[in-house]
């Protein structure tokens, strides 16, 4: 798609765990995704406990201002899952941590039914750009929510939340792709942000480039992204600049 800039870029979270040596300053990561073509990016908190002394944010906060001069044009944070947060409170503190040093865009969350209501009542009160995002496969067997469209929407819609629309978790549960137009259709409106990845035999978050389904989420991305523009966040696995670059390279070529 020609024209307007897209805003596009990876989750920072395989920085810390495919790179190695691992990736883990701030003014690094800014200039691998700057150098591979991205201009926005999703701090990933990752799967540990969130603390006071989470080292991820302890060294996003503590980075230089201004840090390698790459600003990106979107920036989003995704939570852990809620039960790994300990409390609400911990949460919107450590939100506004983050947010001190870098404005936040976007907050992503995985819906899940440990998570009172409460939480979202909260959120919104404190104008925190919550979006809560469709569930993979896996999770929507365990639990519905976060899978069924209705019940989705009707949460996003009760407390005006965003809505992240994750193309491979919808691949998951129909690869006729009819599953992933009622979800647009249902919440087009509330899209914050896509995040985009793919699936092979090895990996059910693969890069694009590398997907056995990489025709099936590009045609899809493609016709969501002409009805609604909105930052896109890689998900799949890379485990280099190069291979960041090539992944950025193909979607905005195939857009």
């Amino acid at each position: 798609m020609k024209g307007k800039e897209i805003i596009i870029g990876p989750s920072n979270g395989y920085f810390y765990f495919t790179f190695s040596p691992p990736v883990k300053s701030w003014t690094e990561q800014g200039k691998l995704i700057y150098l591979a073509g991205g201009n926005c990016l999703e701090f990933a908190l990752g799967r540990e406990q969130l603390s006071v002394n989470h080292e991820r944010m302890l060294a996003l906060i503590n980075s230089p201002a201004g840090s390698a001069g790459f600003q990106p044009r979107y920036f989003s944070v995704h939570l852990p899952l809620y039960n790994n947060c300990g409390s609400s409170d911990l949460i919107f503190s450590s939100l506004e941590k983050i947010n001190k040093f870098k404005p936040i865009d976007c907050v992503t969350m995985h819906p899940s039914l440990d998570c009172p209501e409460e939480f979202f009542a909260a959120a919104s009160e404190k104008a925190i750009p919550l979006a809560l995002e469709n569930i993979d496969k896996p999770s929507g067997l365990a639990c519905s929510l976060g899978y069924q469209v209705e019940e989705l929407s009707e949460l996003i819609e009760r407390f005006d939340l965003g809505f992240i629309f994750d193309i491979q978790h919808a691949y998951e549960h129909d690869p006729s792709m009819n599953y992933a137009r009622k979800l647009f259709f249902a919440l087009q409106d509330r899209i914050r942000h896509y995040h985009l990845s793919g699936q092979n035999p090895a990996d059910c978050h693969s890069l694009v480039q590398k997907a056995n389904n990489r025709e099936a989420v590009l045609k899809f991305i493609r016709w969501a992204y002409q009805q609604k523009r909105a930052p896109i966040i890689l998900e799949g696995t890379f485990s280099d600049a190069e291979e960041l670059k090539r992944e950025i390279s193909l979607v905005k070529r195939k857009l």
